[in-house]
Formats: structure tokens, sequence, C-alpha cells
């Protein structure tokens, strides 16, 4: 294992380490990613569905849905109309049925004409009895906590509860004298809060009267309001006296289906106040429960319900639950709590128990976790009319339109209408007795003993069979006296008025009575034989859909006023929820929560796996292993663990941990092999030139393969190098260090390629590997930098009392192969060809000729524009067959001085002369230099040369080169 690869495995490893332990101690101990495990709730109720359990057989919805409004009428509907629906439900078998509707103000007594006749009607006196005769009707309650817990508000509550006949300006100044100081001096007096906290008190003060076996409304009265006039009946104190005591009616009443909280079930949902019922109807109901949803999670989705709740110090059940308890035939009382399940002994007719998993989950209501939670078994699809249409959600099932049942009632209500025209008929007919009720009402006295007998056993309202016995002896006793011929009596036929032609009115409508009540028991049967023929086949469909079932009663219309989103569906009524949650009571189809250290422990073991997969693969390979668990954990947590087990286990914690955990290694991965890749980068560059470092980053799909282009190459050497090396030994290095760390920055400066260093030498390039137009230009003038920095370089060396140093270069410009040379696992970025050869040889040439810099011919002419150059001669060097053209740099032209333009032309007319065979002369331009320019090293050498020529004139192929026998 290399060095990098051990730091990343260390590295990758303390930061998955940590990051695993911090995501999965974030989620066992808070509910900060209470959101996303929502999400992926939702998803999982949505998808995995495979292994759902079929609906169960015990349930019905009977909606008020748009049809039924149409069918009724407006709501909210006459609640007589209501009892005699839910006495067709009963009718039809219901096992129990629980209305999710409230009705908590009484309803006002009404006065309808029926049959010419004012009938007064008692709607709530009704529907309570109707509930009451039913036996089987759970009616629901709304549950509330105080939400005005202010220190103004506690302080007049209790004022209130010592003496409800405070008023508000006595409540104020109370307030004021207080010495906690809770309302500030110059404040206004909260009327709102006074009005709220006066109904509390009110509420708990005849809670305790009625706890004292206190019914009766007077007495209370005389006890907590001693003060005021009891000839006062509609003061505001006295109308919410009266109101409250109702309400604690309604709860009072509701008692009678709570238990007592067993010892150590931890902290429940706790509510104080309640919006039930009128009294009446609690008062009649065979079960109760509440209704409310407690939200828990993002976007109010209603995901699980507690199904216990702590209700003024007593457990009280949730509607599904009392519901349930009811279609199983359960005393809701015997059933067995703990803290993470309810029992339902086992019901007659199933061989086991029921048990129900429940658990505790955060509510920011409670500021904490409350128990008793169950999950809602959501089905289907994003529509709740199919969810129980098992397993293809296509079409509704279990739901009933309440319209069916209107038809059923109006059915009924028909027949019963036309057995009471043939009960008028009847006592039209046959009674003797002036009718109290009627006194007007003529009648033919045909038999009264037998009407007599009837009224004695009269059948019900829609029993037609037992009337049609009657009626047909009626009918035929009417033909047999002749009576049949009254009805067909014309006016002049009819008894007259004593003294006159006219006939007797009383006769008339006698006559037209008769005729009505004929016409009434004839046509009545006739009618009623169709309606019992509807009326038995609409109840036997309703029978059908009903029978055995438990029956959930409540709002499906599209104005959805009770509706909320679930894990599925965006928009679902309040009534099919219920529904859901009693179906998985029923089927045992709930979801168990996994306890929340079987969460952590997976999230560690992913957190790891993913851990080691950055310590040891690439991050693409490690994202490849994260996936892999990322889907196989999924796949196993919906399909295996969710809807084949049951079991709801945490997927927040462990796929929080897989993301971030591979990402935060791949970021580590990349800044550490990005700091090791710059370290070597940095490293490496002394040793290849960052120039290609950067060039091949930048084009990592180059290739360097050799290509022929002009470019121009110099190569340096320092003068009495060796004397100091062999004076300093090892000490060398360290002032070669220093040397080379002045020259090869003003290579780079000037666009230059380091190729190599040669000892104390250096060879650099130009135009590649990146195009440079001026490449010439550039290497002249890197050279003439670099002798102006040696310059002051070598006079540091003698201020520490070393040798001198100087630099002699050789700059050539030509076409060169540049590319990558040797093998493959140990090339050179180099460049080759005549010209390098050539420049190689001009930097040697500088020890004969006297200067510091030389230059090609073909440098000259790309550079003649911008520096002085001093022509030195055609030079032949060694590997060389004819002599080339050089000149040595002497500075920017724009910068040079009158003497150097001088010299240059002097040194200019030496070796023109010397090229035309004029020896003599180019002694005397010599001397002449040496005279005027101190004594130089190329005068002296071209001195010596012409004189040997003037003593031995060269032949015919002289061409005026320079001939130099050393490298």
């Amino acid at each position: 294992m290399t060095r990098i690869q051990r730091r990343l495995l260390i590295d990758t490893s303390v930061i998955g380490i940590t990051l695993t332990l911090f995501v999965a101690i974030l989620d066992l101990a808070t509910n900060a990613l209470q959101s996303l495990e929502d999400l992926f709730y939702d998803s999982r109720a949505a998808y995995c569905q495979h292994w759902a359990k079929p609906p169960t057989d015990k349930l019905v919805h009977i909606d008020i849905d748009d049809a039924s409004l149409q069918a009724v009428g407006q709501w909210p509907w006459p609640r007589t109309d209501m009892g005699q629906l839910l006495e067709e439900i009963d009718r039809a078998g219901a096992r129990a049925i629980a209305m999710d509707i409230i009705f908590p103000e009484p309803a006002q007594p009404r006065d309808v004409k029926i049959d010419g006749q004012v009938v007064h009607i008692d709607d709530d006196a009704n529907f309570a009895a109707s509930i009451a005769k039913v036996g089987k009707v759970l009616v629901p309650v709304s549950v509330s906590a105080s939400s005005t817990a202010s220190p103004i508000y506690k302080k007049i509550r209790d004022y209130l509860m010592a003496d409800l006949e405070l008023s508000d300006a006595d409540c104020y100044q109370r307030l004021l004298a207080d010495p906690d100081h809770v309302l500030p001096l110059g404040s206004k007096f909260p009327v709102d809060i006074f009005i709220a906290a006066r109904r509390e008190a009110m509420n708990a003060r005849i809670s305790e009267q009625v706890e004292k076996r206190k019914a009766n409304l007077p007495e209370i009265r005389k006890t907590l309001l001693p003060k005021t006039d009891p000839e006062f009946t509609s003061s505001p104190l006295v109308r919410l006296l009266h109101d409250e005591f109702e309400k604690v009616r309604s709860s009072h009443a509701l008692r009678r289906f709570m238990m007592p909280i067993p010892e150590g079930m931890g902290p429940l949902a706790t509510y104080s106040g309640e919006l039930a019922s009128i009294a009446p109807l609690t008062e009649a109901a065979a079960y109760g429960g509440y209704v409310d949803y407690l939200q828990t999670g993002r976007g109010g989705t209603v995901r699980a319900i507690p199904l216990l709740v702590n209700f003024r110090g007593q457990l009280f059940p949730q509607m599904d639950l009392s519901l349930a308890c009811a279609v199983l035939g359960v005393d809701i009382r015997t059933i067995r709590i703990a803290r993470d399940e309810i029992v339902i002994p086992r019901p007659p007719g199933r061989s086991a128990d029921i048990r129900i998993p429940v658990r505790a989950m955060h509510a920011d209501q409670f500021g904490g976790d409350v128990g008793m939670f169950a999950y809602v078994p959501v089905r289907g699809n994003k529509d709740w009319e199919t969810i129980f249409d098992h397993p293809s959600h296509q079409k509704p099932e279990l739901h009933v339109s309440m319209a069916a049942v209107w038809d059923v009632y109006l059915m009924r209500d028909r027949l019963a209408r036309n057995n009471a025209n043939i009960d008028r008929a009847l006592r039209v007919i046959l009674d003797d007795d002036p009718p109290i009720d009627s006194p007007d009402l003529p009648r033919l006295g045909l038999d009264g003993n037998k009407y007599k007998e009837y009224l004695a056993s009269k059948p019900a309202p829609e029993d037609t069979a037992a009337r049609r016995t009657l009626v047909d002896w009626t009918l035929q006793q009417l033909k047999e006296t002749g009576m049949d011929a009254i009805p067909k009596m014309k006016d002049s036929e009819l008894p007259k008025v004593p003294g006159t032609d006219r006939p007797d009115p009383r006769e008339i409508v006698k006559r037209n009575e008769v005729a009505y009540a004929v016409a009434s028991l004839s046509r009545g049967l006739d009618q009623n034989k169709k309606f019992e023929e509807l009326l038995k086949n609409r109840r036997a469909l309703l029978k059908d859909k009903i029978a055995g079932r438990g029956v959930l009663i409540g709002w499906a219309a599209t104005a959805k006023t009770d509706f909320f989103p679930t894990a599925i569906q965006p928009s679902c009524p309040g009534v099919v929820i219920h529904g859901m949650l009693y179906n998985g009571i029923m089927t045992g189809d709930l979801w168990k929560h996994a306890p929340k250290w079987v969460t952590f422990i997976i999230t560690v073991l992913i957190g790891l796996s993913v851990t080691v997969a950055n310590g040891f693969l690439k991050p693409i390979g490690a994202l490849g292993v994260t996936l892999v668990l990322a889907v196989a954990y999924l796949l196993v947590n919906g399909y295996l663990l969710f809807d084949y087990g049951n079991v709801c286990v945490g997927v927040a914690g462990p796929v929080v941990a897989l993301g971030s955990v591979w990402s935060t290694g791949a970021v580590a991965a990349f800044l550490i092999e990005a700091a090791e890749r710059a370290r070597i980068t940095k490293r490496f560059s002394s040793y290849v030139d960052q120039k290609l470092v950067d060039f091949v980053i930048e084009n990592p799909d180059v290739s360097l393969d050799g290509q022929v282009r002009e470019m121009s190459v110099i190569f340096t050497d320092l003068a009495g190098f060796t004397t100091l090396s062999e004076k300093l030994r090892e000490k060398t290095v360290p002032i070669l260090s220093d040397y080379l760390g002045v020259m090869v920055p003003i290579i780079r400066r000037n666009d230059g390629f380091v190729n190599k260093f040669l000892g104390d030498g250096i060879m650099c390039f130009y135009n590649a590997p990146r195009d440079d137009a001026d490449h010439a230009a550039h290497a002249v003038r890197t050279c003439l930098e670099m002798q102006v920095a040696m310059k002051k370089f070598a006079e540091e060396l003698v201020a520490k009392g070393l040798p001198s140093l100087a630099m002699r270069c050789g700059v050539s410009t030509g076409n060169m192969v540049v590319g990558d040379s040797g093998p493959a696992d140990a090339c050179d970025y180099t460049v080759l060809g005549d010209a390098v050869n050539f420049a190689s040889r001009l930097e040697g040439a500088n020890k004969a000729t006297g200067t510091h810099i030389l230059i090609s011919q073909r440098t000259s002419e790309l550079v003649a524009d911008k520096f002085l150059l001093r022509p030195v001669g055609r030079l032949l060097v060694v590997g060389k067959s004819e002599g080339l053209m050089t000149y040595e740099p002497l500075v920017l032209l724009d910068e040079a001085t009158p003497e150097q333009m001088m010299e240059t032309a002097m040194c200019a007319e030496m070796v023109a002369a010397y090229v035309a065979r004029d020896f003599a002369r180019c002694i005397e331009v010599a001397d002449r230099m040496d005279a005027q320019f101190n004594t130089s090293k190329l005068a002296a050498l071209y001195r010596k040369t012409s004189k040997l020529y003037l003593e031995e004139p060269p032949g015919p192929e002289f061409t005026g080169n320079l001939i130099l026998t050393e490298k």
C-alpha cells in the first residue's frame, strides 16, 4: 500500500466513522430527519403493496356525497330524517354504526303541516330516540387541548374558579394589585382572555357539581351563582351557565366509554376540552370515541393516529378502535394495554386475541413524544374511492351513497303516507265517534266497534298487509249496504236543507270525504303493492351491502370540508381514513415500528460499509458500492420488511449515512489526491518543466510524438565551475542549486522550456510544447537577462570569498524534432537535430572567441530588428564541414550606447576584412579595437589567424572561416 493510499484510508475512515455515528445518533436522539423519514414512509406505502391483505368484509362506508345532497337537500339535514336513516341502516343488519359527524348545537323545534294538520317536531328528541332505538350507534367527540396558557389567563381563571360572578372590572383590579405583576401598568384589560377563562372556569365548576351527583340545573345555579338574582334568565352569565351545563352533560355522558389510565403508560396525548354532540345524543349513544387527527409529520399528512388519549384524566378511545370492538362484540373496557400494543381479547368466533401495534411518536403540539399511535394502513392509489378494491384498485368498493338509504326511507315514507290515508279513510267510513283531533271530519259510522278493535292493535305505519283484510271487508260492507253509492250521488240527490231545495253543505262534505276515502282504500292498496315490492327489493340490496358490517357515516361530497392528505392520497375524506384504520384493526394489516436502536445499528453498519469502500476503492467504485447498498436496502426495507413483514424500519438514517459518507469520502479523496498531486507536481517541476506538466493537464489527449518545427535552443555552461567544485567539493551543490534557482525563473519568464540540467549547464528550448512565434527573440532575451543575473551572482560569490564564475550561452535556431524520446517507462520530452548540436558547439565556442553569448545566423535573422548584434565571424565548429556566421547579442537595440554601436561596427569591419583575405587590414582593425575598447580575445584571435595567413596565405578553398578545434 502506497503512502497516499494509507493516508486516504486513514482520512476517509476517520471521516466516515465520525459522520456515520453523527447521523446515527442524530436519527436516534432527535427528529431532525423526520421529514425525510416521512417521505420514505409515503413512498413505501404507495409502492410496496404486493403483500397487502384483502380488506375486511365487516366494513361499509355510507357516504354523504354529492348524490346524497342532491337527493336529500342542502346540509344540514333535519335530524328527524337523520334518525330515520339510522333506523333504515339498522334494518339492513348493521352490526354497529359510527357517525363521523358532530351535532354540537341544539336544533330548534319546528312546526310542519302534514295532511292539513300542523305537527310540532322536536328534531333532537326524535334523533335521540332513533339512536336509542337502534341501540348500536357510536356518537363521536372532537377533543382539544387548552391553547391559552399565559400567566394572565391562569390568574383570571383562578379568580373565576373561586368566584364565577366576578366581573371583568373585578378581575382587572385584582390583576393590577397582583404581587406577580403579570399585567404591566397602563395595560388594557384583555377582554378576550377573560371570556375564554370564564368559559373554562364555568365548565370546570359545573363538572364538579355534576360529579357530586347534582344534575339539577336550578340547584347548580344556586350553588355557583348565589349573588345573581333568580329572576334573571337571560343575562350573559346565566346563558353561559346553561350553555356549559349542556356541554358538561354531553361530556359527562362520555365517561361511560372511558377507562382508568394504567400505571407506567408513559406520556399520552392529553386533552381537557371537547366539541361534543348535544347531551340527548351522547346520552342515547351505545359507543363513543374521539375523531381527531394528531399531526406528527410534514405537510399535515395523516400517517398515524393515537388509539387512546388522556381525556380529563382517563383513557378515551379513538372512534375506529371503539367501532372495531363493537363489531367484534367486545367491551372496549376489557382491552389490555401496554406501551407497544393494544390487545383486544379474543372476540367471539376468533381463535386468538387481536394485537394492535402502537408506538410513541413526536407531536409538536405536546412538545415531545406521546404514545399509543397506530399507523394508518393506507392502500390503493390516489383515488380514495377504490382503496378497498383489492388488488386492482379500479372501482369503488365498500362504499354506499346515503342517497340509496334515502331512497329506501322515501319509499317507506311513501308507503306510510298511503297507509295513513287508508287509516283516515277507515276512520271516515267505520268510526261512529266524533274524532277528538278532527271534530269536523265527517263519518259514516259503518261499524264503530270494528274500528275500535283495529285501533287497539293498529299495525306499523308501513304494514299494508295488516290493513288489507279490514279494507277488503270495509269495501264489501259498503257495497252490501249500498253506501258505495254515496260517492256517486249528485248534489240534487243529496238531502236538502230543511225548508229549501238546496243540498245540505254537510252532506256535500260528507259525500266528498266518503268519495275520497273509498278512492284511498282502493288506490292505496294498489299503490302499496308496488311500493312494497320496490321497498323489499331496495332493502334487500341495502342489506346485501350492510348486513353484519360496521358502518361508517361521513362526509364525502366534493365540497371537501372534511378532507385530509394521506401518505398516498393528496386529499381523502376523514371518514375514509377512519375506515382504513378500522380495516387494519379487523384484518391485522398494521405496521409495527421497529425499535430505534435497530435503525441505529443498520445506519452504523451501512455507514461503515461505505467507509470501507471509500478507503479501498476509487470514488467511482465506491459510488457503485453505495448505489448497490442503497438499492438493496430500499428493496429489502420496502418489500421484505415493510410490505411482507409489516415492520416499519427507519430509512432516512441509513440513506443519509450512505449519501453523506460516500460524498464526503469522495470529496476527501479528491482533496487528498489534489493535495498530493500538487505536492508531486511541485516536486517534479524541478525534474520536468511545469510548462509541460500544465500543457499535458490541459490537453490530456495530446500526442507528444516527435514532430518537426522551427525552434530555438539554448545551451549554457559555467566558466570556472570546475575550479570551484574542486575547492568546495560537496558544498558545491548548494551553490549550484542557488545558481539554477536564479536562472530557471528567467528561462520560464521568457516562455522557455527547461529540458535538462547538464551538470553546471542548462539546456532549454522555445516554441514547444506551446507555440511561440517570437521564440528566437525570447531565447536571446533570456541569455541577456541571465548574463545580468550572473554578474550579480558572481559578485555574491566573491563577497563570500569564493572564486568568481561566468556563464557562456549558445543559441541556435532551426528545424528540430521535438517530442518524447526513449522507452515508454523512461521517456524524455526533448529536441533533436543538427541545429540543437550547433547550439551546444556555439556555447563551447565562446571560450575561443572570448564572448558570453553566441547565436546562429538563423537566430540573427529573426532578431536583428530587436537586438544589437556584434558579428563574431564564420565559425567552423567541430562536427561541421562548413562554417556558419555567428553573432553576439549585446543589448536591446533601443538601449544600445554609441560605444556599443561603434564597437559593433569595427567588429563588422574586422570580420569583413578577414573574409576578404585582407589580413593586414584585419590586423589593423583588431589593433584599433584593442586600443579603443580594451583588449579582447576575439580581436586577438583574428590578429593571430591573420598573421598566420600573411606568413602562409590560404588556398583558394578559403571562405573566411575561423576553424575551432575544441567543442
